[in-house]
């Protein structure tokens, strides 16, 4: 088992004890059981799932993140990252009016002064907040 600390520009989100971290980092699927190797890798816009077979009951959590950083060192992981979400919050509705809105922002790229890779990362963020939403 191995502590998983997640933490924001706003602050620590959560820290849980774990038995498997899966995380989409910027090269695949990364997962992290105890003792791994130390490791530090970017992570991409995705969905991050925190288990424990060894708790009473056994969990596992689904979160949405957006890119960030992932440090494990001595059974210990730090998940530094711009955006969480568990599944319990992510707000459908909102989701769903941030996707049209940077759907129709990389629609007018050539006709008005757009960010495009602005647009495109709202974009994979409010899908991903879809993807796992409707897991529910």
């Amino acid at each position: 088992m191995f502590k998983v600390k997640v933490i924001t520009p706003i602050g620590v989100y959560n820290e849980l004890d774990a038995t498997i971290l899966n995380i989409i980092s910027i090269d695949g699927m990364r997962g992290v059981l105890s003792n791994h190797m130390p490791l530090v890798t970017m992570i991409d816009i995705g969905i991050m799932t925190i288990g424990n077979d060894q708790a009473n009951p056994p969990y596992r959590k689904d979160y949405t993140t957006g890119t960030g950083v992932l440090y494990f060192c001595d059974n210990v992981a730090t998940v530094l990252v711009e955006t969480i979400e568990s599944s319990d919050e992510i707000d459908i509705q909102r989701a769903m009016d941030a996707l049209k809105r940077s759907e129709s922002r990389m629609a007018i790229i050539n006709k008005q002064d757009v960010d495009f890779e602005r647009a495109r990362r709202a974009y994979r963020r409010a899908k991903n907040r879809l993807n796992l939403g409707n897991r529910k």
